[in-house]
C-alpha cells in the first residue's frame, strides 16, 4: 500500500510550532513509524522558500520512515501560476483554504501516477494521539477508501505547557491522556458548539453533549477528511475540504467516520484569539439548525452527523446511549424541518433557490457554502410561513 501525507506550513511562526508540537506526536510509535512499517509513505511538506531551511532541518527525522519531498510554494506551478499567485488578493482566513486547494491539486498532478494510493490530509498544527495512524491504515485494509474524524481544538496557552511536559517526560501520549487536556483547556471555539452554551456559534458545523464529566458526544456535519483516494476528486474541491473531498471522492460504503477517540484522535491547538470577536447564533433549534443545514450543507453531509463521536478520558459513561439517543431526537427533527421549507420553496427567489436545490442535488452540484445573508433571510421567511 502506498501513501501520500499532505501539510502546508509557511513562516517561521507556524512552522516553529509544527516543529515543536504537531511533528513530534507523528513520530510516535503508533503513528508514522507503525504506517511506514506496513505501507510506502511519501511525506509532502508545502512551504515558501524563505520558511523552506527552518523545515527541512527541523524534520529531518522523517527520512527514517519516509521520503521526505518538500515543495516550494515560489517554485511550483499550478493551473499556469503559483499557489501563491492563485491565493494573492484574498483575506485570511480564506487566503490559507485558497493556498491548500492549489496545493493539493498540485499533489494530485505531481502523483497520480501512484494509482491506488491514498492521501492523508493534516493542517500543520495537528495532534494525533499515538496510534492514529496506525488505526486509520487498518481501516484501509477492511476496505475503506476515505477517513473522516471530528477534531478536538484545544487553547493553545492552556494546553500547550501540558502537553510540551508530557512530551518532556513520555514517548507517548495516549488518547485519554489527550481528551482529559483538551476537557480542562478547550478553546472557546469549540465550547460554543456545546448544545447548552451561552453563548451558541452562529455556524453550527457541530454539535457537542456532555457525557458525564469526562466525556463529549460529538455530531459533526462537516468533520475533516483524515484520508481519500488518490483521483481527481481531491482537485474539484471548490471549498474547505472538510465540506465535500471525501464525499466526492467515494461512495458513503467506503467512508469510515471515526466514532470513539481510543481508537482515532485528532486534536488541534490554536490560540484564544480565534474567533474572539465572533457573534453569538441562535439557540440550537430544529428551525434553526435546518436553516443551517440546508444553506451549508448537502444531504450526503448526513452520513457523517449519524455517528455519535465519543470523546473520553475515562471508561464509557453509563449515561452514553441517553444522550446520544437525545442527540438523535434533535438530528431527526431539525432534518424534518428541511423538508417543511423545501415544501414551501416555489416562492424563493432564485439566490435562494440555488441552495435548497444543492442541498437535494448531488454532491458535485453542491455549493459554496458561504450563503449570501440575503438568501438565508428568505429562508429564514420561508420557514416561518404558516
Amino acid at each position: 500500500m502506498k501513501y501520500h501525507v499532505f501539510v502546508l506550513v509557511w513562516g517561521e511562526p507556524f512552522a516553529a510550532a509544527h516543529l515543536e508540537m504537531a511533528l513530534p506526536f507523528l513520530m510516535m510509535q503508533g503513528n508514522m513509524p507503525a504506517l511506514a512499517a506496513d505501507a510506502e509513505v511519501d511525506f509532502h511538506i508545502y512551504t515558501d522558500a524563505e520558511t523552506r531551511p527552518m523545515l527541512e532541518a527541523g524534520s529531518a527525522g522523517l527520512d527514517a520512515f519516509c521520503r521526505r519531498r518538500i515543495h516550494v510554494l515560489e517554485d511550483i506551478q499550478v493551473r499556469g501560476a503559483s499557489p501563491l499567485a492563485h491565493a494573492d488578493g484574498i483575506a485570511f482566513p480564506e487566503y490559507k483554504y485558497a493556498l491548500q486547494r492549489e496545493c493539493v491539486r498540485h499533489l494530485y498532478e505531481t502523483v497520480k501516477g501512484d494509482g491506488a494510493a491514498s492521501v492523508i490530509f493534516l493542517d500543520s498544527n495537528f495532534i494525533l494521539s499515538d496510534g492514529s495512524l496506525a488505526a486509520l491504515h487498518q481501516r484501509r485494509r477492511q476496505g475503506y477508501e476515505a477517513a473522516a474524524v471530528s477534531v478536538l481544538r484545544l487553547s493553545e496557552p492552556k494546553a500547550k505547557p501540558v502537553l510540551l511536559d508530557r512530551l518532556g517526560r513520555m514517548t507517548t501520549v495516549r488518547p485519554r491522556e489527550l481528551v482529559a487536556i483538551g476537557l480542562e483547556a478547550p478553546h472557546h471555539f469549540t465550547e460554543a458548539f456545546y448544545i447548552d452554551a451561552e453563548h451558541f456559534t452562529p455556524y453550527p458545523s457541530q454539535l457537542i453533549w456532555p457525557v458525564g464529566d469526562d466525556g463529549l458526544l460529538t455530531r459533526a456535519f462537516l468533520p475533516h477528511p483524515l484520508m481519500a483516494p488518490l483521483g481527481p476528486e481531491i482537485a474539484r474541491s471548490q471549498s474547505t475540504m472538510d465540506y465535500d473531498m471525501a464525499l466526492r471522492s467515494s461512495p458513503d460504503d467506503k467512508i469510515y467516520v471515526a466514532a470513539d477517540s481510543d481508537e482515532m484522535l485528532v486534536a488541534k491547538l490554536t490560540g484564544d484569539e480565534h474567533q474572539a470577536a465572533r457573534q453569538a447564533g441562535p439557540p440550537p433549534s430544529p428551525e434553526n439548525l435546518a436553516l443551517f443545514l440546508l444553506s451549508c450543507t448537502n444531504r450526503r453531509h448526513r452520513l457523517f452527523a449519524d455517528v455519535s463521536i465519543y470523546f473520553h478520558a475515562g471508561e464509557a459513561h453509563a449515561d452514553f446511549g441517553t444522550v446520544a439517543a437525545q442527540s438523535e431526537l434533535l438530528l431527526d427533527a431539525s432534518y424534518d424541518f428541511i423538508d417543511v421549507i423545501a415544501a414551501r420553496s416555489a416562492g424563493l427567489d432564485a439566490s435562494a433557490l440555488l441552495y435548497v436545490k444543492s442541498f437535494f442535488g448531488a454532491i458535485e452540484d453542491y455549493m459554496s457554502p458561504q450563503l449570501e445573508p440575503v438568501a438565508l433571510e428568505a429562508l429564514r421567511q420561508l420557514s416561518m410561513a404558516k
